[in-house]
């Protein structure tokens, strides 16, 4: 996090150093980004502290960070988040929703995502982001019929701005988006005394979902236990029902077998014939 918080000190040291260029770049900034495609938005939250800087690097034919007593100047008061930061922090939100995300969503769950999604393409402060955001979840609506999809569309859709501003793409498969999201790695816990499943009260969610797939799976074998048990019974009626009729019918034979052996020595008895 030093990377960020210098940048974050050197763009409030534009601020102290040149406020009119400053201003003039906050108003401009939403064409440069949208590369003409989009109105001009004069909110903070549409420009870039980055460009900001790079525009005064230019101005001032210096290459480079800007000089330390312009750094120093930064403490001056939390200023609102530009574009880059806004965008950081709402795809922070978004793969840490997506990576505890249910594994098997409600009706309900899937509703409250769909309208989470819906409300944040409408009012995400970056106006032309946000245009940009309800474009592409129109074209490509949200996948929310398990953990996995979820993430996979968010990731998918970070991809997407990624390749607009000529940034890499993020690998979309599970284990790499929880490994970066969820899990972490080793290296991550080892200065802090809650791993971050722990700090958001998430740590024993895997535990709780293996619980109730044992109690399903427990439940779905009693139920056909009882359905083969019902079965059986069933088929082994169906054999006594049967074994019935044959020896009914078997009594049946013997009684006619007795009937032509009467009648055959009424026959041969002399004087009958």
């Amino acid at each position: 996090m030093a990377w960020f918080r210098a940048g974050r000190a050197a763009s409030r040291a534009a601020v102290m150093v040149a406020p009119p260029l400053l201003v003039a770049s906050l108003a401009t900034g939403a064409a440069k980004c949208g590369k003409d495609r989009f109105e001009s938005c004069e909110r903070s939250s549409c420009a870039s502290k980055d460009e900001v800087l790079a525009s005064l690097r230019a101005a001032s034919g210096v290459a480079g960070a800007l000089p330390a007593s312009a750094a120093s100047k930064a403490a001056s008061p939390e200023c609102p988040p530009d574009r880059e930061e806004l965008g950081r922090s709402s795809w922070d939100l978004l793969h840490s929703m997506a990576a505890y995300y249910p594994e098997r969503p409600s009706a309900e769950d899937k509703a409250a995502m769909a309208g989470f999604i819906r409300g944040l393409a409408r009012f995400y402060p970056c106006s032309h982001c946000a245009e940009a955001l309800r474009a592409d979840v129109e074209a490509v609506p949200p996948r929310l019929g398990s953990r996995e999809e979820f993430a996979g569309w968010v990731c998918e859709q970070h991809n997407i701005v990624n390749e607009s501003l000529g940034k890499p793409a993020f690998k979309c498969d599970l284990a790499t988006l929880d490994g970066r999201w969820r899990d972490g790695v080793a290296g991550c816990w080892q200065q802090m005394d809650q791993t971050a499943q722990e700090s958001l009260g998430q740590a024993g969610e895997d535990e709780d979902e293996d619980d109730e797939d044992d109690e399903e799976d427990k439940a779905q074998s009693e139920e056909e236990a009882v359905a083969d048990a019902g079965t059986g019974v069933q088929r082994g009626g169906a054999a006594a029902a049967a074994g019935g009729s044959g020896a009914k019918r078997a009594a049946g034979d013997d009684e006619d077998d007795e009937e032509l052996l009467a009648l055959r020595r009424l026959l041969e008895t002399p004087g009958r014939r």
